[in-house]
């Protein structure tokens, strides 16, 4: 089964289209001359430039024939109206010189952004920045604080003039992130190298994000906070199993039949679901869907919603979750998820695609980079998640679908890397709703449903065509079972007390 090429799909509002909805542009292999795009700002600052000192021109020839009509009273009206004409003229010329004068600066900018991103993948300097190095030479507490609070400043001025100019969130975050990272990381965690799953690990050799965050949570200790789970399944009628099952492999009948799974926005209605009942219960949520083909053989759809509680909560779909996801640390919801995967009746050829909506996104990736997951995973769609920092093997087809409005997906200060098997949606549309609406669900829903109906790009709508026909999406004859799965920390007094334990001098 082919793969299309790798590459981003962008999708922008129409100029003209006063309902925001976005049309597709792709681009794919293009080079972009940086210098070139700074010359042409140049010139379209000294245009823009000439453009009002005309403006200001006309504007006292206007007055000084205006003031002296009486003494031509035959051709100044003719001069008055030529020169009203030729302002007029003029304020649309100035009108599209600073518009494309504001285009060319936010291609810059995130043409700059995607240079920096892939310097930064290739070598991550532990120092600061070289500003930073000529205003505070010194090295100690009061440097990093001192350049920490500086930054803090310069990184808000520079937001606020990108956001005049243009230049998406996710660019400013991703950017912001990465530099404030460098710049702090080294603070909070001074002998520079960070205890991962993988075992020691040097700064140089990590994400700055990555190494940030696991540094928080060495210094907190909330590096040791969890890996005590209770996975259990519910009932086929879809009531809640009191007490646990306490079975570690669920036969089939512990499922329910429901109407087969046609498409990722499908798959993303499901997302909806199972995260409003997390809500309900208060406990984490998973499901899988078993949609069987009419070949007889059954392929897997993990529907992954994204967080749910706040901090340190009994359901291990929280903030901590997120924070040692992103510092590849030992988290509960990854234990949960691996435990739901091998109490579920997975054949070992069986495809498995994973779908999660933001924490849940970085769980599906990062399930799909574990070599030891013990099943097949035939493909990932991440909605609003920061995985660039995940490593997940060529053979995985991948699906990110990031609002540049989000800060969400720029979490990880990288950009998606571009590969053969992974395929990036960016989009900037109306949000679905007006609180953390550029996060909403429905938001991504909408924009996804609206490229692949435009149709315009092969790279996505290959993508989602592999994707169903690995599912069982596309099959008119499959059916469908879906497995609920419900899980909780067991032990969160134990794992706050071993936190407080190696709080503050167990630093590694």
């Amino acid at each position: 089964m082919g793969w299309p090429a790798a590459g981003v799909v962008v999708m922008r509002p129409r100029p003209d289209d006063s309902g925001g909805t976005p049309t597709l542009v792709t681009y794919s292999g293009v080079v972009v001359d940086l210098g070139r795009l700074a010359e042409i700002g140049s010139a379209l600052d000294a245009a823009l430039g000439a453009a009002r000192s005309a403006a200001r021109a006309l504007w006292l020839a206007r007055l000084l024939v205006g003031g002296t009509a009486g003494l031509a009273p035959l051709s100044a009206p003719r001069a008055l109206a030529a020169l009203d004409d030729a302002r007029h003229a003029l304020a649309g010329v100035e009108d599209r010189l600073e518009g494309l004068r504001q285009r060319v600066a936010a291609a810059r900018a995130v043409y700059e952004e995607a240079e920096s991103t892939a310097a930064a993948i290739m070598a991550r300097p532990p120092s600061p920045g070289p500003v930073f190095g000529m205003l505070l030479p010194a090295r100690g507490a009061a440097h990093w604080v001192a350049g920490g609070v500086l930054r803090g400043l310069l990184l808000g001025v520079e937001a606020v003039m990108d956001a005049r100019r243009g230049v998406p969130l996710q660019v400013n975050a991703q950017a912001h992130l990465r530099d404030g990272a460098r710049l702090l990381g080294p603070a909070v965690n001074p002998t520079g190298r960070v205890l991962l799953p993988r075992g020691w690990v040097p700064l140089g050799a990590t994400t700055p994000v990555e190494f940030l965050t696991s540094s928080v949570l060495d210094l907190t200790g909330l590096d040791h906070f969890g890996g005590s789970v209770d996975v259990r399944a519910a009932a086929a009628d879809g009531a809640r199993v009191e007490p646990p099952l306490g079975v570690h492999a669920v036969p089939l009948g512990a499922s329910a039949a429901i109407s087969p799974v046609r498409s990722v926005g499908e798959v993303l209605g499901r997302i909806r679901t199972t995260a409003a009942a997390a809500d309900r219960y208060r406990v984490g949520q998973i499901e899988l869907v078993a949609q069987r083909g009419a070949a007889g053989t059954t392929a897997w759809t993990m529907v992954l919603p994204g967080t749910r509680e706040q901090f340190m909560a009994a359901n291990p779909q929280d903030h901590l979750s997120n924070v040692q996801l992103m510092a590849d640390e030992r988290d509960d919801l990854l234990l949960a998820a691996r435990e739901v995967l091998a109490m579920a009746p997975i054949g070992p050829q069986d495809p498995v695609v994973l779908v999660g909506h933001s924490q849940g996104g970085i769980v599906a990736a990062e399930l799909a980079a574990d070599p030891e997951v013990g099943v097949h995973v035939a493909g990932v769609v991440s909605v609003g998640s920061p995985i660039g920092q995940v490593d997940i093997p060529d053979a995985v087809p991948v699906i990110s679908l990031e609002n540049l409005d989000d800060v969400v997906p720029a979490l990880d200060g990288l950009a998606n890397p571009v590969a053969p098997n992974r395929v990036t949606l960016q989009f900037d549309g109306a949000a679905h709703s007006a609180v953390l609406g550029a996060h909403d669900l429905r938001t991504y829903e909408a924009a996804y449903d609206r490229a692949l109906a435009q149709g315009v790009d092969a790279r996505l709508t290959g993508a989602d065509a592999d994707l169903r026909a690995l599912a069982h999406w596309d099959d008119p004859d499959a059916t469908a079972r879906v497995f609920t799965f419900e899980f909780a920390r067991t032990d969160r007094l134990g794992s706050l007390l071993e936190t407080i334990r190696h709080a503050g001098y167990e630093r590694r």
